[in-house]
């Protein structure tokens, strides 16, 4: 636990096994940019919601989306074009298989 705390809490990503090879097989950017066009998210919300955290933050949110605004369907796209990350997370509530 001492490990874990010291090394990764909201300090660096933690891939959990079989990893990121494993993981993409889940998912692909075009999976998400569908997800982002189909599905009801918005940005800091309890369910299905998603969140762009600026690079050195420490985690924190992108000011540029406000809390509850709907994600546009070019959010892959733009956050890859301003080197953010696009998390999002609750995706259970729109896709049981997935999550």
């Amino acid at each position: 636990c001492r490990s874990f705390l010291s090394d990764h809490w909201e300090v660096a990503p933690l891939l959990s096994r079989p990893g990121a090879a494993w993981a993409r097989a889940l998912f692909s950017l075009r999976d998400v940019e569908r997800m982002a066009r189909l599905w009801p998210l918005r940005f800091l919300r309890n369910h299905g919601t998603a969140v762009v955290h600026t690079p050195g933050s420490g985690f924190l949110a992108d000011p540029r989306w406000e809390r509850g605004a709907a994600v546009p369907p070019d959010i892959v796209e733009v956050a890859l074009a301003a080197e953010r990350t696009f998390v999002l997370h609750n995706l259970e509530v729109y896709s049981p298989p997935v999550a």
